[in-house]
């Protein structure tokens, strides 16, 4: 999927749109793959098209969280790249997400 981007708009409860420009090739097609779960004690935190790599802190509902797990789904780069991506801290309301490499080449993705 190098050759375009993709784009996910209007994410609600029940559904979502992704848009999808080609640039000079034809799609034949696209395999989405997702996970309902309707669960109080889960709350999932998303991220979509970010442009520069930063630390973030996202705000959570649950007050009595004790775990938390981060996922990366798609990054696409052209070369040789190396980065950790880590929740650094996880409160009562916030979760703490840091985003660190060795060679600092991240700032000119």
């Amino acid at each position: 999927m190098g050759n375009g981007k993709k784009n996910f708009n209007c994410i609600q409860n029940l559904d979502f749109i992704i848009q999808r420009e080609c640039y000079y090739s034809i799609v034949y097609g696209v395999v989405i793959k997702w996970q309902a779960i309707d669960d109080e004690r889960i709350q999932v935190i998303n991220e979509f098209n970010m442009i520069s790599f930063e630390n973030k802190t996202y705000s959570h509902i649950n007050p009595n969280v004790e775990e938390a797990f981060i996922s990366l789904i798609n990054f696409s780069y052209k070369c040789s790249i190396y980065f950790d991506i880590l929740i650094s801290e996880l409160t009562k309301s916030n979760v703490s997400v840091v985003i660190t490499n060795q060679n600092n080449k991240l700032q000119n993705l």
